[in-house]
């Protein structure tokens, strides 16, 4: 029952595959003009289950591109046959097709979209010949291309390259930076098959590091998603890379599951080098665990898939394997016999790694057999190849300090060129747009000498004032430089914003967006106008007077403006928000003041918090009220130093994370203003464990 079940479910794959083939070939009589992309997708269809089929109906593909005047088509077409014979380790014909692409790149007619594709492809054809640099230049045109395009996958695409291409490189911080970078772009655009493949390269990078914990973490994530998506191929690839971690964790049960897991869909799609590849980690696995005999059974499986299509690598670590099988059973000569004929493919192919540990096990079965003239021989060899990797190692870390260098250098090249190119277009396209800014900076000077005339005149009516007077006099000139500061904290938001949007109106050359840009940077400076205004009240808050404007105002709406004004700083220390906040709800309220007090919050949670962690920021109805907190993952506030944390320039041991600026003030005013729209705020906060600040105001009736 079970058998046929199987065959059942097999058939179904091919008639399901045999149906799609059936209808390109119905569509290919059907349009006698215009066949080129029906050819591509008959060829991709049928790459798996005819792969000579597939790279008959690529040519056609190119024949009648060239025909049809179909640039993008042709190039694709160039794609899918250098990938082809790429897969089927045909390296002159590959090579001949990669050769091919990188001269197509200035074909006329190739679409955005199209040289994208091509410098993306031909980018990690070269990282995987260890071009690293030449790669990384591609990958660079790759992604500006891309976003010139709008097309977000593509540009996740080339930042999850630049990361496999660090990796290789040995620079795993920044290997990681563009990981994380391309997932975040893959969940957001909810591409969930690149989104567990790249979860399965920040597995990579972890395993490298020696931090298995997170490695498997990662590599769990990645085996679930991809399943659940059913995407088998690649879930098979990060089962190989679960079970070797779990094979050097020790875990060899787990190990062999996940082997055996992964040959199966190998086999089943007629890999064969996947399928050789994983039986010879299977025989390794089986080793350390002590199976010689199972380990010898994938050995030999391993060896006769191997030989016929010549995968050096393999063959040389299969027979290096069994080598130390035989040594293991005490069978030397059994074992040397092994040892030197992949010790001959090994000299003649420069596998220096093997080399090393096969003189060694050549030595030792020497000795064994008490031939010390050979047994020397070997380890004198095995010395010399062990001192050939140091110097070559040394080599490769000198040529990856130079590739660093000129990479650097390059980078350098390319940001002088872009700024003057930028200069240069913002002169000529942008005036309009430098005018606007003239007059925004223009209207905020004037609102700054209004604010200091204002003071100026005050301040003169205050000296005229009876000298009984001079004791308040005094202290409304204190209040006056509070004033001051706070002006300066709370408008540097909206200022930074509007600077922020202008640079990228001067630097924007495609004139896209600029519209909402500008509307953004309007809508900005009226909120800094209107703080400005409110500034000017705080006497009148202390003294019980504010002309507060209290009215039903929406949650929800305040959360996103917050999250849209302290979005640039979260991002330049890769953090994440988390908004969580009932549907509806609303809270009685002055809508500028409600904004102030939680940008201000969330703006020390960024600054007090290490990079890449998360904010936590929610509102919930409680009995009459609505409760908002702001949670952060910052190292705390000793409890010896909370009592003052209120007061005007309080300042307190624990500093932000990276050096930003904070003038103590931001609290007073959060506590001025909740207090005045007749609120409360408090804060709960252990030392290393992070805090979580309170925000209570009254709750608006439903209508």
């Amino acid at each position: 029952m079970k058998c046929s079940f199987v065959i059942g479910l097999l058939l179904a794959v091919f008639v399901e595959g045999f149906c799609q083939v059936d209808s390109l070939k119905k569509l290919l009589l059907e349009h006698p003009r215009e066949k080129s992309d029906l050819y591509l997708k008959l060829a991709k269809a049928m790459v798996k289950a005819d792969s000579d089929s597939s790279l008959f109906y690529m040519e056609r593909a190119m024949q009648h591109a060239q025909v049809e005047n179909n640039p993008d088509v042709y190039v694709k077409a160039i794609i899918a046959k250098a990938k082809e014979f790429d897969r089927q380790r045909e390296s002159d014909s590959s090579k001949f097709y990669f050769d091919l692409l990188g001269k197509e790149l200035l074909r006329p007619g190739l679409s955005l979209g199209g040289k994208a594709s091509a410098y993306h492809v031909l980018a990690s054809h070269l990282g995987d010949k260890d071009e690293f640099l030449l790669a990384l230049g591609y990958l660079d045109t790759a992604a500006h291309l891309a976003l010139q395009n709008t097309d977000s996958i593509l540009y996740a695409d080339a930042l999850n390259r630049k990361g496999i291409i660090n990796n290789n490189m040995g620079r795993r911080t920044q290997a990681l930076d563009f990981f994380l970078q391309a997932s975040d772009l893959y969940e957001h655009f909810q591409d969930y098959d690149a989104y567990g493949n790249t979860v399965n390269n920040i597995a990579v990078v972890y395993k490298k590091v020696g931090d298995f914990d997170n490695a498997l973490v990662y590599y769990n994530e990645s085996i679930n998603l991809l399943t659940d998506l059913k995407n088998e191929d690649g879930a098979a690839v990060t089962r190989v890379n679960r079970g070797l971690l779990k094979k050097d964790m020790g875990r060899y049960e787990e190990a062999l599951m996940d082997l055996h897991d992964a040959l199966s869909v190998f086999k089943k799609d007629k890999y064969t080098f996947g399928v050789a590849a994983c039986e010879h980690n299977l025989a390794e696995t089986h080793i350390v665990a002590g199976n010689l005999d199972s380990a010898l059974f994938y050995l030999s499986s391993s060896q006769n898939l191997a030989e016929p299509f010549e995968f050096w690598p393999i063959i040389v670590k299969n027979d290096l394997a069994l080598a130390k099988v035989y040594q293991r059973l005490e069978q030397p000569a059994t074992s040397n016999k092994t040892a030197r004929k992949a010790y001959e493919i090994a000299t003649a192919k420069g596998q220096l790694e093997d080399l090393r540990d096969l003189t060694r096990i050549i030595s030792e079965n020497y000795e064994s057999l008490n031939r010390y003239g050979l047994s020397l021989r070997f380890f004198k060899e095995h010395k010399a190849v062990m001192d050939s990797i140091f110097d070559q190692s040394s080599r490769e870390k000198l040529n990856l300090l130079r590739t660093e260098y000129d990479l650097k250098q390059k980078e350098n090249e390319i940001k002088t060129l872009e700024a003057e190119s930028i200069y240069q277009s913002s002169l000529a396209v942008q005036q309009r747009k430098l005018n606007y800014a003239l007059v925004v900076g223009v209207a905020l000077a004037l609102v700054f000498i209004l604010v200091l005339l204002f003071l100026y005149f005050r301040q003169r009516r205050l000296y005229d004032k009876l000298a009984e007077q001079k004791r308040m006099l005094t202290g409304l000139n204190q209040e006056k430089d509070d004033i001051m500061a706070m002006v300066a904290h709370d408008l540097r938001g909206p200022l930074n914003q509007i600077r922020g949007i202008m640079g990228l109106i001067k630097m924007d050359k495609s004139n896209m967006q600029n519209d909402q840009m500008v509307d953004l940077a309007t809508q900005s400076a009226d909120i800094l106008r209107g703080r400005i205004n409110r500034m000017l009240d705080v006497e009148a808050i202390n003294a019980g007077k504010v002309n507060l404007v209290i009215q039903q105002v929406e949650v929800n709406s305040v959360l996103r403006f917050l999250r849209q004004h302290t979005y640039e700083d979260a991002r330049k220390k890769q953090m994440k928000f988390n908004l969580q906040a009932e549907a509806g709800l609303q809270c009685l309220a002055d809508e500028n003041y409600l904004l102030q007090v939680l940008e201000n919050l969330c703006s020390n949670a960024i600054k007090f918090s290490p990079r890449a962690s998360e904010i936590g920021i929610s509102a919930q109805s409680k009995d009459n009220h609505v409760l908002f907190t702001v949670e952060d993952q910052g190292p705390g506030i000793p409890k010896e130093e909370q009592s003052r944390l209120f007061t005007r320039y309080a300042q307190i041991s624990t500093k932000p994370t990276e050096n930003e600026k904070s003038t103590g003030l931001g609290l007073v005013i959060v506590k001025k203003y909740v207090e005045a729209m007749q609120g409360e705020v408090w804060f709960e906060s252990r030392k290393e464990e992070g805090s979580i600040f309170y925000v209570k105001l009254p709750r608006a009736k439903a209508a």
